[in-house]
């Protein structure tokens, strides 16, 4: 195990796409450490938790021991598997970065394994990395909390699951996201003498709330009030079919609809949207939330998830007053405050006086070249307290 001062680091992303691919090429670029990053595709999530594992114990050198501090993987990989492969990962301090989990995602009704009661599988990865990592790594304090809530009560499901072991509690840590503001949040917002333009900039998938977001839609298109429309994201093959739908029913206000091929355009249809309208039911950090922050969409999000009675994660991105003026708490809420920024006596949206604020706020949180310092903090302590234990 090499010194505190020339860490080298392995990281295993094993599903190497959207936030995850951010969060370890953050990690990559920033960190003072050298890190080796080895990855799998963004695809075929439920093949990764199952066999990313193997391949990767496969992949990797058999001197990890001697060429690595520590070992960092995701729950896209199941890591007590990992380890059983490579024993001599018990020389390396091992951290699980918890991007979502699999105990509280909201999954659809209509996918395979609900319909044949094969969800909790996923569910019961997640917990055997946790009890397998050295520490567990959470985006945000909302993430932790549900999970440390809802990991008891999915344990009793099982025969004797109440005498399970859980993971100790001082293993959990929180490190937001690193993501790449710098450019977004300096940039320059265009003019523009047009109606508002309303943003979605998330997953085509269901736990994003798009029925109900266009559906809000449709009702402002109804009462004659003018704005447009940006709408971005990641479609897959399975998408709503309220999307095609909307595309067909609001062609005149859509100024752009789909994936943008680069970041470039991808920031550049940011900064031309005027408010960030979210109707997620579920989400455990939110990175489109703070992109759009970043580039100075005024935020227009539900106070909390589904039937949570706890605020939304996005309560972490904002202080106490902008979130306060940002958050609805129903449907009915949520229109009232899109009129009110939409029609000609509400908010100035071209002028908001917050929106300089907001911008350096989430720059200050999650721009990536402060945050790895954190990253490597917590690398340096842990590999710190482990190579302690190994030589006691």
């Amino acid at each position: 195990m090499a010194s505190l001062a020339s860490m080298r680091n392995l990281l295993l992303n094993a599903f190497h796409a959207d936030a995850h691919a951010q969060w370890a090429d953050g990690l990559v670029s920033h960190s003072r450490h050298e890190i080796e990053l080895v990855t799998l595709p963004g695809k075929h999530w439920k093949w990764r938790m199952h066999g990313a594992a193997v391949d990767f114990a496969g992949r990797l050198s058999p001197k990890l021991a001697d060429t690595f501090s520590a070992v960092l993987t995701t729950d896209m990989v199941d890591l007590a598997t990992l380890r059983g492969l490579r024993p001599d990962l018990a020389r390396l301090p091992c951290i699980c970065f918890f991007h979502e989990n699999q105990l509280t995602y909201p999954w659809s009704p209509e996918d395979y394994d609900v319909q044949r009661d094969f969800d909790r599988r996923y569910g019961w990865i997640n917990y055997t990395s946790a009890l397998a990592a050295d520490e567990v790594w959470f985006a945000s304090q909302y993430h932790y909390e549900v999970w440390q809530e809802a990991l008891p009560e999915f344990l009793a499901v099982f025969p004797k699951g109440r005498q399970l072991t859980l993971p100790s509690s001082s293993k959990y840590r929180v490190l937001p996201l690193p993501l790449e503001l710098a450019e977004l949040v300096r940039a320059q917002r265009p003019g523009d003498s047009g109606p508002p333009t309303i943003l979605y900039n998330h997953r085509w998938e269901h736990d994003k709330g798009p029925a109900e977001f266009f559906s809000i839609i449709d009702q402002l298109a109804a009462e004659g009030l003018a704005f447009r429309l940006i709408v971005l994201g990641r479609s897959y093959s399975r998408t709503p079919e309220v999307f095609e739908r909307a595309r067909e029913q609001h062609t005149e206000r859509i100024l752009h609809w789909g994936y943008a091929e680069s970041r470039e355009s991808y920031e550049q249809w940011l900064l031309r949207s005027d408010i960030a309208l979210v109707t997620s039911c579920h989400d455990f950090f939110g990175v489109a939330v703070v992109e759009s922050l970043a580039a100075g969409a005024i935020p227009v999000l539900p106070k909390g998830l589904g039937n949570e009675q706890r605020s939304a994660p996005y309560a972490e991105h904002l202080c106490p007053s902008h979130w306060q003026a940002a958050q609805y708490s129903d449907r009915a809420a949520c229109l009232v405050k899109m009129r009110a920024l939409l029609s000609a006596k509400g908010v100035s949206v071209s002028g908001d006086p917050e929106r300089d604020a907001r911008r350096r706020l989430v720059f200050e949180k999650y721009g990536a070249s402060g945050v790895v310092g954190r990253y490597d903090a917590a690398l340096d302590q842990l590999v710190s307290a482990y190579s302690s234990r190994l030589n006691s």
